[in-house]
This record gives C-alpha cells, sequence and structure tokens, in this order.
C-alpha cells in the first residue's frame, strides 16, 4: 500500500513537473512572439530601407515561422535591388505557408525582375490559385506569357485582370500591345486609347500610343503621343528617339538630329541613338559627325556584344572617310570576332 502511495506521489510530482516545464516554454514562445510583432511593427516606422530589413531580422530571429516577417523582409530586399535575397525570403514563407498569397506573387515579380520568366510563370499562376481576383498577378502573368511569346496566353490573362478591375489603365494598354505584335492594329489602336482615357497623364501609355501609329503609318499622330509622353516625363528617352525616327521618317531632317542628341544628352550609352543619329548626319553630308556617331554607336554595340549591329554601324562609317576611327573599329570588330571563335573551338 506504501508503495502504491509513493508511486502515485512520484508520477503527480513529475506531472505537475511536466506541465510546468510546458508552461514555461510556452510563456517564452509567446514572449518571442510579442517581441517578433514589436519588431514587425517598428519596420512600419523606419525610415530607411537598411532600418527595415533589420527590423525583420529581429522579428525573424525571434519567431523563424513568421510569414509575415519573410515576406516583408523579401519585399524590402527586392526594393533595395537585392533580389538574390529576397528570393530566398519569399522561398522560405513558402516552406512554411504554401498557400501565402504575397510570397507566391512576390518571388514571381523578383524573378521577373531577373528575367527569369520560366521561374515567373508557375508562381503566378500559383498566386492566381490562391486568389483568382487579383488585377496585378494576372497582368503579371500576361506580361511572362508575352516575354515567352505565348501571345494568345498573354491575351487572356490581361482580359481577365480588365475583368477585375475595368479602371485600371495597366491591362488595357498591355493587351494593346498584345494586339499590336499580333498585328492587330485596329484592336491594338482602340484597347491603348481607353487606357489614355483612364490615364492620360501616364508617358509610357501614350508613348505605346504613339509607336501603334507608327505602325499604321499615321505619323502626325504618332508625333503627337511622343511629344506628350515627354512633356509629362522630360527623361523618357526611349520616347526622343522614336519622335528622332518619325521626323527621320517624315524626311524632317534638322528636328531627327535634335531629338537623337536629346537622347545622347539623357543616355549616353544609347547605341542605337548613336547610329541613327550617324545615318541622318550622313544624308545631311554632316561625314565628322556621322563618323564620330557611327563609330560611337559600334563600339557600344560589341561592348553589349551585338556585332550584328557593330558591323552595320562599321558599314556607315565606312562611307565617312575617316579612316583612323574605321581601323579602330575594325580592329575591336575583329578581336571580338576572333575571341568568339576561340571559345566556341
Amino acid at each position: 500500500m506504501r508503495k502504491a502511495i509513493s508511486l502515485i506521489i512520484v508520477i503527480v510530482i513529475f506531472t505537475a513537473c511536466a506541465v510546468k516545464v510546458k508552461t514555461v516554454e510556452d510563456s517564452e514562445d509567446k514572449n518571442k512572439a510579442v517581441k517578433a510583432e514589436e519588431w514587425f511593427n517598428k519596420a512600419a516606422e523606419a525610415k530607411s530601407l537598411d532600418e527595415k530589413i533589420e527590423c525583420y531580422k529581429q522579428a525573424i530571429a525571434m519567431n523563424p515561422d513568421y510569414v509575415k516577417a519573410h515576406v516583408k523582409l523579401g519585399d524590402s530586399y527586392s526594393r533595395k535591388g537585392v533580389l538574390d535575397e529576397a528570393i530566398l525570403e519569399y522561398q522560405k514563407a513558402i516552406a512554411i505557408n504554401p498557400d501565402n498569397f504575397w510570397a507566391h506573387y512576390n518571388l514571381g515579380v523578383a524573378y521577373g525582375k531577373k528575367e527569369m520568366v520560366d521561374e515567373a510563370i508557375p508562381e503566378y499562376q500559383k498566386a492566381i490559385a490562391i486568389n483568382p481576383d487579383n488585377f496585378w498577378a494576372h497582368n503579371n502573368l500576361g506580361i511572362a506569357y508575352g516575354k515567352k511569346g505565348m501571345v494568345d496566353e498573354a491575351i487572356l490573362e490581361y482580359k481577365k485582370a480588365i475583368d477585375i478591375d475595368p479602371k485600371n489603365a495597366a491591362a488595357y494598354c498591355n493587351l494593346g500591345l498584345a494586339y499590336k505584335e499580333k498585328g492587330m492594329l485596329e484592336e491594338a489602336l482602340w484597347e491603348i486609347q481607353r487606357a489614355v482615357l483612364i490615364n492620360p497623364k501616364k508617358a509610357t501609355v501614350r508613348y505605346n500610343l504613339g509607336t501603334v501609329y507608327v505602325e499604321k503609318g499615321i505619323l502626325d499622330e504618332a508625333i503627337y503621343e511622343f511629344k506628350i509622353a515627354i512633356e509629362i516625363n522630360p527623361g523618357f528617352a526611349k520616347a526622343y528617339h522614336d519622335l528622332g525616327l518619325v521626323y527621320g521618317k517624315k524626311e524632317m531632317m534638322d528636328e531627327a538630329i535634335a531629338e537623337f542628341e536629346k537622347v545622347i544628352a539623357i543616355y549616353p550609352d544609347y547605341a542605337d541613338a548613336h547610329n541613327n543619329l550617324a545615318v541622318i548626319c550622313l544624308k545631311k553630308g554632316l561625314k565628322p559627325l556621322a563618323a564620330d556617331h557611327s563609330y560611337e554607336a559600334g563600339m557600344l554595340y560589341l561592348d553589349k556584344g551585338n556585332r550584328e549591329s557593330a558591323l552595320e554601324a562599321f558599314e556607315i562609317l565606312k562611307q565617312t572617310g575617316s579612316k583612323e576611327q574605321e581601323q579602330a573599329l575594325f580592329e575591336k570588330l575583329y578581336q571580338k570576332g576572333k575571341h568568339k571563335k576561340d571559345e566556341s573551338s
């Protein structure tokens, strides 16, 4: 009897100790969760990205399974341009909770920024499976499909995005560009005009409308749209460039030269601007300028690994009579060509 009583006492003491240990552990976990939440909230008040990153790291140190903190840390890394670290944080969030929409969506965005389209597409698809009514997931999936040449699939996604938010100009504009790629210019014009009606102050929308007018041969309308785009965004180098091309088509050579020079002032390494400026200068008999810009274009093309375009610039340069620059570009073309052969052998 005494043995039985002793055994019961031991069991009661052991159980009490176990409960006490579990209570202590639960209390510690609760305290860590509270501290993690405090660090997470501090991040919202932080003024710099580095401060936000540190706050989210501290939150995760307190609670490694804090999905929101992993996602927000990934967002901060993405905004800072540290995409590999961003991807890692989104992947950690997904490992903890595979049904988190923002982890999949933002992982798709990060892959998109790295031009990893094959990886981005399934992440957008998973995000849509979780939340089929998110405008940007459909829109971005459409963009990814477009980059893969899957234009019909892209069109379908843009239409879904428009169904979700008919007042968002982005999907109309992207749908118009997809139609343009298919040569459906009337449909393209209609969709991008709808985007302009929604957001007339968006420079890229006005620019894209201009590109459709160029395709349709309505050059005066294209000039108008490119000028509006530049007025909205005076640093829009591509709009200046394409405006210069249109002026060139209209034989307005002085105006074309002025636009290409503006491009180069904004973006000195814009190879196409140098090359097109060289073409116009050659037509006007400005051979020294043509030589300088065709030489510059050729060198820039070679630096970017575009030997075919560099050869086109070289052909322009040969017509200027600048033997010194011609020889220098020829030697670089030869060296690049020889290097390529050595790599392939």
